[in-house]
């Protein structure tokens, strides 16, 4: 919205705002506020948001209560604040929920209340505010006003943070740093710090600069998954400029200790030419040692490259027993390509019921319709109850050998 749009004809505003429309009366508000096209003056705001206010109408009720709150006039009242975000909320006005929520959860005027401050905060977050996600997030993380549950926290956070909310971006890296209800992965939880950091959000800065200093600190003592991470950042320019060198040089220290998912980096760079001369050779030399540690996705990247003849003759059988072993480990692109191979007799034999067990277990994973219909087609020989109970496997996410169904006779 441009300053002309905002201020439009203060004379004109005024007319109109004392023969009582709330809309120009909240428009002359907010030009007082903030001083669009002049002086700020906060206790003509005030006088104008209050007269639309009176007039139950919610956006002014919800600017009123942000003012007293904030003590944006002489004297801050919560009391009347929390009034006011009453009103509007009674309208279904989602910020005043969300705001509701917070003078519950801090008790500004009124005690504190945990649990009405969480449903306040569902109410606003099931409408789309951002804000309420984030802090019912917050209320999950810390077992206030709810049962404690980190899971339900980080689903919290990661809505409001996909939608760009710069705090939730903060709360989600601290999680996933912390393996607070999510798998602990230093690299992720820096990735929406630098998210958080580049939309101008303080803390988010704050965090990333402090995650590549303990980092690299930690990495220099030889804390191997340190080292990755430190790698990671590198390669992607993660708080610091991308380094392609610098990846490799951590990426081969980590590696030297085991670390799986440094020496799929290592393959993966060797292959693409990363920091290094492309080398077929070593790139499977990195991949198959990572697949050895049990990483899914060295032993998928393995069959892809038996498959297609990537430093070796075509293999399908190779590729077969690496997408099965990625497949037992619930890798969902892998469990389609070795269903497909069951269902068309590739590298070894031919098999309805396999084909069908992994080609749905990849579209339940993945929730491809597109795989649904693959797994439909081919279960059509089957009977309903025998693609029942694979289903019903898959729903048990039982891909072990022995949870498997065996060839039909």
């Amino acid at each position: 919205m441009s300053n002309e749009t905002r201020t439009q004809d203060i004379g004109v505003l005024l007319q109109r705002a004392r023969g009582g429309d709330v809309g120009a009366a909240v428009t002359l508000a907010d030009n007082y506020r903030y001083g669009w096209g002049g002086k700020r003056d906060p206790e003509k705001a005030l006088r104008w948001y209050r007269q639309a206010a009176d007039s139950d109408y919610p956006v002014a009720q919800f600017n009123l209560g942000q003012m007293l709150l904030a003590g944006e006039v002489p004297a801050a009242d919560p009391g009347a604040a929390c009034a006011w975000f009453t009103r509007a909320a009674a309208h279904g006005h989602v910020p005043s929920l969300a705001a509701l929520g917070w003078c519950h959860q801090r008790g500004l005027g009124t005690p504190v209340d945990y649990r009405q401050a969480a449903e306040c905060y569902r109410r606003a977050a099931d409408a789309g505010s951002n804000l309420a996600r984030c802090n019912l997030g917050g209320l999950y993380a810390a077992g206030l006003g709810v049962d404690r549950d980190p899971v339900a926290a980080v689903g919290w956070y990661r809505l409001a943070a996909a939608d760009g909310y710069p705090p939730a971006m903060v709360c989600l890296g601290k999680a996933i740093a912390q393996g607070a209800g999510v798998e602990k992965d230093e690299a992720a939880a820096v990735a929406w710090y630098r998210a958080a950091a580049e939309r101008g959000h303080a803390s988010g800065q704050f965090h990333l600069a402090e995650a590549m200093r303990l980092l690299t600190l930690a990495a220099g003592q030889g804390h191997a998954r340190a080292q990755y991470n430190l790698a990671v950042m590198y390669a992607l320019g993660l708080g610091t400029d991308r380094d392609p060198d610098s990846a490799l040089t951590w990426y081969r220290a980590a590696a030297a200790q085991g670390v799986a998912r440094a020496e799929y980096a290592l393959g993966v760079c060797h292959l693409r030419g990363e920091g290094v001369a492309v080398d077929v050779k070593a790139a499977r030399d990195w991949l198959a040692r990572a697949a050895d540690h049990g990483l899914a996705r060295a032993s998928y990247r393995l069959g892809r490259l038996d498959a297609d003849g990537i430093g070796a003759p075509v293999s399908e059988t190779e590729a077969r027993r690496h997408y099965e072993a990625a497949a037992r480990q619930g890798h969902a692109r892998a469990q389609y390509r070795l269903g497909v191979m069951w269902a068309q007799g590739q590298g070894g034999p031919r098999d309805e019921a396999r084909a069908y067990f992994w080609i749905y277990a990849a579209a339940v994973a993945g929730g491809d319709e597109r795989m649904f219909r693959v797994a439909a087609r081919v279960g059509r020989s089957l009977g309903h109850e025998q693609r029942v109970r694979l289903r019903e496997r898959v729903a048990r996410r039982e891909f072990a050998d022995s949870a498997t169904p065996a060839p039909r006779t």
